[in-house]
């Protein structure tokens, strides 16, 4: 669950233009958006390689 609302959350991110952001006047709050999105995502990423269960888990 977590993972779609990364992944819903960058999409939304990417839809607006760099001049839409700069009349909204987000460029500083967007910025800090892409980047803890980013590093939400980088996080995933990792607990996803460190819990997913090894293919050579059950051999012996």
């Amino acid at each position: 669950m977590l993972r779609t609302y990364v992944r819903t959350l960058s999409v939304l991110l990417q839809t607006m233009t760099p001049d839409e952001i700069d009349e909204a006047g987000l460029t500083d709050r967007h910025a800090l958006a892409e980047e803890a999105i980013d590093r939400c995502a980088a996080n995933l990423q990792n607990l996803t390689r460190q819990y997913a269960p090894s293919p050579f888990a059950n051999i012996a």
